[in-house]
């Protein structure tokens, strides 16, 4: 808790100061357009403003990469989580089960490895990665809707994309616009197919 007290009261002088600088710099510009240019300098994101300050136990904060490399070294590799007594197989493999990697690192591809059914688990994740403001395509779904859709939206279309691998064919209606159609690290990109078969 002090670690943390002293960590907001550092975080809150270091903005003090950094309000005092940007409303100095601004009051000293010439003209509008020093103004904006000094505003854009001070506000743009460089290696010197993007992290907090690191703090140890005592509520310090750490400037030396070494300080902190000791710190994170003794809290993450000289613990006492890493004692394989204290290590849960059981519950490392049960989340390893519940969760799927769908990340788009090189895979090996597996025989019949495409016409895998989609998972709803996959679903909701692809769902979940959806852009919130984008535009609605030629079909005029907003992505919002899809996100919050519901339950039997998600089955709706687990349905339709697991009847469409087993088909071997896509609905009429895809062949009007550029869908892509993603099955874990593999990606099938469709345009403007002329044949009612997946290539």
């Amino acid at each position: 808790m002090e670690a943390e007290s002293s960590f907001t009261d550092a975080k809150d002088e270091a903005v003090d100061e950094w309000s005092a600088l940007l409303c100095t710099q601004l009051n000293g510009s010439k003209n509008l357009k020093e103004k904006w240019s000094n505003f854009k300098k001070l506000t743009k994101k460089n290696e010197h403003n993007l992290v907090l300050p690191f703090l140890d136990s005592n509520g310090n904060i750490l400037f030396e990469e070494e300080d902190k490399e000791k710190i994170l070294e003794d809290t993450f590799f000289k613990g006492n989580h890493l004692n394989a007594n204290n290590f849960d197989n059981d519950f490392y493999t049960e989340i390893m089960e519940k969760y799927i990697n769908i990340t788009l690192s090189e895979e090996v591809e597996e025989e019949g490895y495409m016409n895998e059914e989609i998972s709803r688990d996959e679903l909701e994740g692809s769902i979940a990665k959806l852009k919130k403001n984008s535009a609605p395509g030629p079909d005029n779904i907003f992505t919002e809707l899809i996100i919050n859709a519901g339950d039997s939206l998600i089955s709706t279309l687990l349905y339709i994309f697991n009847k469409s691998i087993e088909e071997g064919r896509i609905p009429i209606q895809w062949k009007r616009a550029n869908v892509k159609l993603k099955k874990q690290v593999n990606l099938i990109i469709i345009i403007h197919l002329h044949t009612d078969q997946l290539a």
